[in-house]
């Protein structure tokens, strides 16, 4: 399903057909390619309606890259972020805030109560960093690898361990109460109403639409694997966006490995 809404997508469940254990001995299926992590259901994925009604042209988009293998780093991915780094590094405070996509995130977190000069969205802050003489930070090479793709397109891309999201994901408003530990954090963090977050059925998996994610769903390098979102905002493209995911998960596949399902855009 490629740039869909979420009414036209498809209502069925993605369905897995099971080769018995008997069938795969005979024919020797044992040690078959991987398959593919299944998304339980691309319908279920969606943006809140009360979203869509305060920014109606608001979309993300999500694919998921089974069987990654993540380490600490790699000398080539180094050397990329470092060409990247000394690139956008030429750029001035001025000409970040004039970038389409930050000021679209900006404007997002205007109109919902967030101080973008606080709270920075993920684009923003790495291409200030970088316009400081700053590098980037090293996680692993997942993160850093889409990382990368950030500084390159300027659209906010979040990743998370597939396996400990709950299903299914949707962008919508915080509600004054919920409690999300974030990542770096002792603590819980109480939201207020009004904020653009992320949710699976557990609860807020970010704060802010791109701001900051919580610690559960954190990849690592035992993250085996990773979906992998890219925030529209008003005025951003649906080709943009959908633009940056693949650009984000190109880079993931080339340190990592692993194997893309199609991507999905909702709007």
């Amino acid at each position: 399903l490629e740039d869909v809404s979420a009414k036209e997508g498809v209502i069925f469940p993605a369905m897995k057909h099971e080769i018995s254990a008997e069938t795969k001995k005979i024919y020797g299926l044992e040690s078959s390619i991987p398959e593919l992590v299944q998304i339980k259901s691309y319908s279920d994925y969606s943006i809140d309606e009360a979203v869509k009604r305060d920014f109606s042209c608001i979309s993300f988009a999500y694919a998921v890259i089974s069987n990654v293998d993540i380490v600490k780093s790699n000398k080539e991915l180094e050397r990329m972020k470092k060409e990247v780094i000394e690139s956008v590094g030429k750029y001035s405070i001025n000409d970040i805030a004039n970038i389409s996509s930050i000021a679209s995130y900006r404007e997002l977190f205007k109109k919902t109560g967030t101080d973008f000069h606080s709270k920075r969205p993920s684009p923003d802050a790495l291409l200030r960093r970088a316009a400081q003489g700053k590098d980037i930070y090293n996680i692993n090479t997942a993160v850093d690898a889409y990382n990368l793709a950030v500084l390159e397109t300027h659209i906010g891309l979040g990743g998370f361990d597939f396996d400990k999201v709950v299903e299914p994901v949707v962008l919508r408003y915080s509600v004054l109460g919920e409690q999300m530990k974030l990542l770096g954090d002792n603590k819980a963090t109480i939201l207020r109403d009004g904020q653009v977050i992320y949710a699976d059925a557990t609860g807020p998996i970010t704060i802010d639409l791109n701001y900051r994610d919580i610690d559960r769903t954190k990849i690592t390098e035992k993250t085996k694997n990773i979906i992998l979102f890219a925030d529209g905002g008003p005025g951003i493209s649906t080709v943009a966006v959908k633009g940056a995911l693949q650009k984000g998960l190109d880079y993931i596949i080339k340190f990592c490995g692993g194997t893309s399902s199609t991507i999905t855009v909702l709007r």
